[in-house]
């Protein structure tokens, strides 16, 4: 079991980004098994699923509010829970 709590902020969202957009655009060749993910950009950049998801991946890492700090130490909250609970489960 794998325990994930992934937090979106400046940082995730530039790693994101310059996976995404750097290193896919070098070497996009479709033969080539450099890459995991190979993207015909045309059909990326206007796919409007896409588009919508980017958005609000930028604008919700770029632009944190109040709330979601909050939700942040929830979170870890949360994570701790979960921590403690597979640990009572797995003894």
């Amino acid at each position: 079991m794998g325990r994930s709590n992934p937090v979106v902020n400046r940082s995730a969202f530039l790693k994101v980004a310059k996976s995404f957009f750097l290193e896919h655009a070098r070497g996009s060749d479709k033969d080539s098994n450099s890459s995991y993910l190979s993207l015909e950009w045309a059909s990326t950049a206007t796919d409007p699923h896409f588009v919508r998801w980017f958005m609000g991946f930028a604008a919700n890492s770029l632009l944190p509010k109040k709330e979601e700090e909050e939700g942040t130490k929830a979170q870890r909250q949360m994570l701790q829970f979960t921590d403690w609970a597979v640990g009572q489960t797995t003894k």
